[in-house]
């Protein structure tokens, strides 16, 4: 990387470190330059850097191991290898964006536990493809490097998502992640075999295929998991408003959105009023959505006389709803009638399945227990690593849960109360659990308001914390004498929940120490890490007087006291709250390399 490059991302680090000990928290972004930070490479390597959107990378054998604090491609920027073979292993803690331009003749391998993202610009050539994000240490490198062995485990999984939306061509195309989605089959070229695709099967990995064809690409065109792909596996793209009403057509059908679908009307610049999908005497949405973290945007429901199921979609059973953002909704159904509403579904039965879905700046009211942020009324649904932020007089993600058989895994719900209405940050009502067994369950969660507000006994709750976010404390829910209040933004508050505060791949949740709640990591856009030494000074320039105020490391030492490349974790929330902010402010120590 061209030490412009270096300064830059140097630059960004230092002000967002700065920025959030003065409490406007910052995350640092993921740079998406050219591969930088080249180390322990197999003898003979080159990496030539003729200009700052070229890397020419040559070696004098036939395979080489190449290790790289971080691997990115920025739009416009070529990384151009000879016809040898490469192993390049990624040991920093940013994910692979790759959005401009990879060639070369022989085996390329991208190894990243942290994700790997092509994007719609991305155009990769060359002979034989292998992307993975399995951990580093599964990765037979040596045995690569002296005889050419296959250097991928066959039985580790993937960490992270892999998730191509551009253009790849080459012999084989072999890829291993925790889940895998492709934007376009069309753009997916391996001329001597199928698509290879590897997923966490036992752990609800998937591999989502887009195409925009009449019909899905044949069964021969990929694998996963060593069979032939299904028609589970394929989904049809959808551009646009019309593709998306046109869903009625066929409410039994695998779709993925190719971008956000706004129903904002052109002429009028408001939102749209949309005729729910299935439900409301019609046959129910049983199919399957993959929103790839698109958002569906700007629409109201339209309230016809006699509909009871309002939402995007009315009614879903046995549906499943990944990867889908809401945004920009407004719902507004009588509060003194039995209609179910959610911005998303109005009702949901039949094991339907939520994941990754998320609704914010959207407001729908109703009567109470009966609309949802995300859903209406439930039974027999799981909702699993998704959040609502929302208005509403009644639950921040469902209004009602009947019967049995819905459970919460790894949710939140921040919701907004009009004025005088008593909500609930995740589900208003709750159906007798006690005699609907099990009823409704919830695991990981928090809420900024009650999680519940009418249930005739408890259900069970597990690790679910009600926030002030007055105070700043998170109290567990669902004891009877519950502990004392806890920090609401120190990981270690969150016992039993899969988190952490380094960015380390495979956590579901991850925290800012100090600067924000729990974040779901499914909608983090790939992770960034840096390595600093800090220390507090008085707005005069002298070092604060405050008890252990030494010069320290968010960074891992090695044993001569090095810190170790992107092993940086956050400042701990226990020193700067020793620290006066009016009074105090972050200087850059030298070792930091900060640009001022």
């Amino acid at each position: 990387m061209g030490k412009y490059r270096a300064r830059e991302l140097s630059r960004r680090v230092c002000y967002a470190l700065a920025a959030g000990l003065a409490g406007a928290f910052l995350i640092p972004q993921t740079a998406s330059a050219a591969p930088m930070g080249e180390h322990d490479m197999t003898s003979g390597v080159s990496v030539g850097r003729p200009n700052a959107a070229t890397t020419n990378i040559t070696g004098t054998v036939q395979n080489n191991v190449i290790k790289w604090n971080d691997y990115s491609v920025k739009a416009g920027e070529t990384v151009n290898y000879d016809a040898h073979n490469y192993l390049n292993i990624v040991t920093g803690g940013s994910s692979s964006a790759i959005n401009g331009t990879i060639s070369g003749g022989g085996d390329i391998y991208l190894v990243n536990p942290n994700g790997v993202l092509m994007g719609k610009t991305a155009s990769v050539n060359v002979g034989n493809l292998y992307v993975s994000t399995q951990e580093a240490s599964t990765v037979n490198d040596t045995g690569f490097a002296t005889s050419g062995a296959a250097p991928l485990s066959t039985t580790a999984v993937g960490k992270a998502d892999v998730v191509n939306m551009g253009s790849v061509s080459a012999n084989k195309v072999e890829v291993y992640g925790k889940n895998i989605r492709i934007l376009d089959a069309g753009a997916v070229s391996a001329a001597t075999s199928p698509v290879v695709l590897h997923t966490d099967a036992a752990n609800d990995g998937y591999a989502h295929i887009g195409y925009q064809t009449a019909t899905p690409p044949a069964a021969s065109a990929y694998t996963v998991n060593g069979t032939a792909a299904t028609a589970d596996n394929y989904y049809k793209l959808v551009h646009n408003t019309t593709e998306f009403q046109n869903i009625s057509s066929n409410l039994a059908g695998n779709y993925m959105l190719a971008n956000d679908i706004d129903f904002t009307d052109p002429v009028t610049n408001a939102a749209t009023a949309v005729t729910p999908l299935g439900g409301n005497g019609a046959a129910p949405f049983t199919g399957k959505i993959d929103g790839n973290f698109y958002k569906v945007k700007n629409y109201t429901v339209s309230t016809a006389a006699g509909r009871t199921e309002h939402g995007l979609f009315g009614r879903a059973s046995g549906a499943r709803f990944d990867n889908i953002g809401i945004k920009g909704v407004n719902i507004a159904l009588p509060t003194g009638q039995t209609i179910y509403g959610g911005a998303l579904v109005g009702y949901t039965t039949g094991n339907t399945v939520l994941r990754g879905v998320s609704v914010t700046d959207s407001t729908v009211t109703g009567r109470p227990g009966y609309a949802g942020g995300i859903i209406g009324g439930a039974d027999h649904t799981t909702v699993s690593e998704s959040y609502s932020k929302v208005t509403t007089n009644s639950g921040g993600i469902l209004g009602g849960a009947f019967g049995n058989g819905t459970v919460f895994n790894d949710v939140y719900g921040d919701v907004t109360a009009p004025s005088g209405a008593n909500v609930a940050g995740l589900a208003y009502y709750i159906q007798n659990p006690s005699v609907f067994a099990p009823g409704f369950i919830v695991n990981r969660a928090y809420s900024t308001a009650a999680p519940f507000v009418s249930s005739s006994t408890a259900p069970p709750i597990n690790n679910t914390y009600t926030i002030n976010k007055s105070t700043g404390e998170a109290t567990l829910y669902g004891l009877t004498t519950p502990p004392p209040a806890a920090k609401a933004k120190t990981s270690a508050t969150y016992a039993g929940w899969d988190i952490n505060n380094d960015g380390a791949p495979g956590a579901k949740w991850r925290i800012y120490e100090g600067r924000t709640l729990p974040m779901l990591t499914a909608f983090m856009d790939g992770t960034a890490t840096a390595t600093y030494n800090y220390r507090y000074f008085k707005a005069d320039g002298t070092p604060s007087a405050a008890t252990g105020n030494t010069v320290k490391t968010n960074g891992e030492l090695d044993a001569s006291g090095n810190i170790k490349p992107h092993s940086g974790a956050d400042i701990s929330p226990s020193t700067t709250a020793t620290i006066s902010r009016s009074s105090t402010r972050l200087r850059r120590m030298p070792s930091a390399g900060c640009p001022m």
